[in-house]
């Protein structure tokens, strides 16, 4: 077992057996107790490449440690001080010595064939990968109707404390990598540790992936879970997990602010959870209010403002706030947006280049780089926003992601919009902003709102014919916090429009908040718009601004 596995990122199994120093280490941890009859139906399958594989004896009355090494010689076993499988697992995770810990029952009840799926997630970027029996893909032959109806209460709680939908909370199938268990600062020994390890992920911001795991019955013996006990034990657990100002402080984390309105400014401070992608909108062709001249040349986001595109000024605040793994969504003129980036580093610096083959080399004096990651994803020429983002899911990694539009600029507080979605557990957040015009004109441009109970969207309607009697004053300003689950209401027609449909049919299920903003708020749809927002970042120097009131940072907005 000296080498580690080369796993595609599907999971669908090793491809080749490579050397330590080029991928990571597998270490496998089995918690047993009295598990000798099932342990040689086990351990043979776990694949021949795995690093080490570590047994945590429950102090067994039967031969269990004895055949483990009968099957397996290189095994180690670990006796367990304490009892409980929280406990088990905490032993084996200070035992293990590979990059990649692995976990999974001994009773038969989980295949060590899945092992590569795992395996496989956290090689595509995963921190985190917890099975799943009641995803697609998954599934068990050993579930009782009460446990079904427990798991969906308690994930179902998850979603509304916590903000994130899993689908399967007290499964044993886990698998992350060895570096952020320190992180999780495990302390609870029952059968409640898989549901503390979920949260605790989550909380940490980890990436975290769910993986289809079919759950069969166990060969032998008999189970040790006690249904209504153990189900307390993770009730019990949820609550303090979300509710303990010890375990904030212990895995330093904030509290949420009790309403961002109570924030007397931006805090420009990186935002703690530096994990989620931020979608762009750069695909529309900008014609829909006489940027027609300019876009015919260029793509909307391309536009320059005081110097530079719009699209970079939106990147750079994100950035500003620890946000720099970008995704952009291209249609029309995508090319130039490409090529923008693909070259941005000789655009900004003195170069040569031989041209005999090709080689450049960057000057002394080069100007420092951002340190931006940026994946373009082709989307459509004709499609509308929805689609777009539909079509870009495969890089949405985490449970939540931000999105906006490639043509506008604000100031919203991105940590306090971050903290409000997450703490009204809903599945959509947009920025409601004041319209520069008057309230008929803005009904016209832009997407106007109803607004009840402070933050709960009740109606939405894109660009009406005439302004609703009962609407807020406020507008679509973009700038959106999704969860994953919008992908459900998008779809991957060429007419799916995020702002129609999907958003109309959140609002009316009560699944769309308004994150309220007064601050600054400007879109460029005509050239009007350009000028003015050139002329205001020309002036005020130090980009962001706030005109007429004060300087503060400017980021995503507007429409595209």
């Amino acid at each position: 077992m000296a080498n580690a596995a080369r796993v595609d990122s599907r999971g669908s199994g090793v491809l080749q057996s490579l050397p330590d120093s080029q991928y990571p280490t597998v270490s496998v941890v089995i918690p047993a107790k009295n598990e000798a009859k099932n342990l040689p139906f086990v351990l043979p399958r776990i694949p021949a490449w795995v690093h080490e594989v570590i047994l945590v004896d429950g102090n067994s009355t039967d031969e269990t440690a004895d055949v483990a090494r009968r099957c397996l010689p290189n095994i180690r076993v670990v006796t367990q001080s304490r009892r409980g499988k929280g406990d088990a697992l905490q032993a084996g995770f200070a035992a293990v010595t590979g990059d990649i810990v692995v976990t999974f029952d001994a009773d038969g009840s989980t295949d060590p064939a899945e092992i590569p799926a795992f395996v496989g997630a956290l090689l595509a970027g995963a921190d985190f990968a917890k099975g799943s029996r009641f995803m697609e893909g998954g599934g068990s032959a050993d579930i009782t109707f009460i446990r079904r109806l427990g798991n969906w209460g308690f994930t179902t709680l998850v979603k509304l404390l916590f903000g994130h939908r899993f689908s399967d909370l007290c499964y044993g199938y886990n698998a992350l990598w060895t570096r952020v268990v320190p992180k999780l600062a495990l302390d609870r020994d029952g059968f409640e540790i898989e549901t503390l390890m979920n949260i605790r992920a989550l909380m940490t911001g980890l990436k975290l992936v769910e993986v289809a795991s079919f759950e069969s019955r166990r060969l032998s013996g008999k189970s040790a879970l006690r249904t209504f006990p153990d189900g307390w034990r993770v009730l019990t657990i949820i609550g303090r997990e979300r509710f303990s100002r010890r375990v904030r402080k212990q895995l330093r984390i904030a509290p949420p602010p009790a309403h961002p309105a109570a924030l007397p400014g931006v805090s420009i401070v990186p935002v703690a959870d530096a994990t989620p992608e931020v979608l762009i909108l750069c695909g529309g062709r900008g014609t829909r209010l006489g940027l027609g001249p300019v876009t015919e040349l260029m793509p909307k986001p391309l536009v320059k403002v005081a110097g530079r595109p719009i699209l970079e000024h939106i990147m750079a605040y994100y950035a500003g706030h620890g946000l720099n793994r970008f995704t952009l969504c291209l249609g029309y003129g995508g090319d130039m947006v490409r090529d923008h980036f693909v070259n941005y580093r000789i655009r900004h610096n003195d170069f040569g280049i031989q041209l005999s083959n090709g080689g450049v080399l960057l000057l002394d004096g080069s100007a420092a780089m951002p340190d931006w990651k940026i994946t373009c994803a082709e989307t459509g020429y004709a499609a509308l926003t929805g689609a777009r983002i539909y079509r870009a899911r495969k890089y949405i990694r985490g449970p939540y992601f931000l999105c906006t539009y490639g043509d506008g600029l604000t100031n919203v507080d991105i940590g306090a919009l971050l903290a409000f979605h997450r703490q009204h557990g809903r599945i959509a957040t947009l920025t409601a902003v004041r319209p520069p015009l008057s309230n008929t004109q803005s009904a016209a441009r832009f997407g106007e709102l109803v607004i009840e109970d402070g933050d709960r969207v009740v109606k939405f309607t894109e660009k009406p014919k005439k302004a609703t009697h009962n609407a807020s004053g406020y507008i679509n300003g973009g700038f959106f916090v999704f969860n994953r689950e919008i992908l459900d209401y998008l779809s991957d027609d060429d007419s799916c429009c995020l702002e129609r449909t999907p958003l109309e049919r959140l609002a009316s299920q009560g699944e769309l908040r308004a994150f309220k903003h007064d601050g600054f708020w400007r879109c460029v749809d005509t050239l009007e718009d350009r000028d003015n927002l050139d002329g205001l970042l020309t002036t005020f120097l130090s980009v962001p601004v706030e005109s007429n009131v004060h300087r503060e940072p400017v980021t995503a907005g507007g429409r595209n």
